[in-house]
C-alpha cells in the first residue's frame, strides 16, 4: 500500500494550485472514462465551472461527487491507475485518517 508523504511545508500562488486542480481532474476524468465511472462536479467547482468558466478565484479545492456504486468502483482502481503521482487518502488507506463525512481525497 503507498503511503501518503505530504509535505505541508511547500506553497504555491492560487493560479498555480489551480493548473494543479485542473491536472489532477483531467487525470480523474480519464479513469472514470476509461471504467465508465459516472461523476460530476459539485458545490464550488461546479460553480466556478458555469460562473467563471474555470475556478472561482478563491477556491482551493476540488468538489466531485458519484454515485455509491461508481464511487466504490473508483476506489477500487483510482491508486492503480492514477499513478504514483497520487495517493488515494481514504480512511482504508490511511490509519489516520478520520474524516468519515469525506470518505476520499486524492
Amino acid at each position: 500500500m503507498k503511503k501518503c508523504e505530504l509535505d505541508y511545508s511547500l506553497q504555491c500562488s492560487i493560479e498555480e494550485l489551480h493548473f494543479k486542480m485542473l491536472k489532477m481532474l483531467k487525470s480523474i476524468d480519464e479513469v472514470c472514462r476509461r471504467n465508465e465511472i459516472r461523476y460530476f462536479l459539485f458545490d464550488g467547482t461546479l460553480l466556478g465551472a458555469v460562473r467563471h468558466h474555470g475556478f472561482i478565484p478563491w477556491d482551493d479545492d476540488v468538489d466531485i461527487a458519484m454515485p455509491r456504486e461508481d464511487f466504490n468502483k473508483f476506489c477500487e482502481v483510482a491508486q492503480r491507475e492514477l499513478g504514483d503521482g497520487f495517493f488515494v487518502q481514504t480512511i482504508h488507506s490511511d490509519p489516520n485518517y478520520h474524516m468519515y463525512y469525506i470518505p476520499l481525497k486524492i
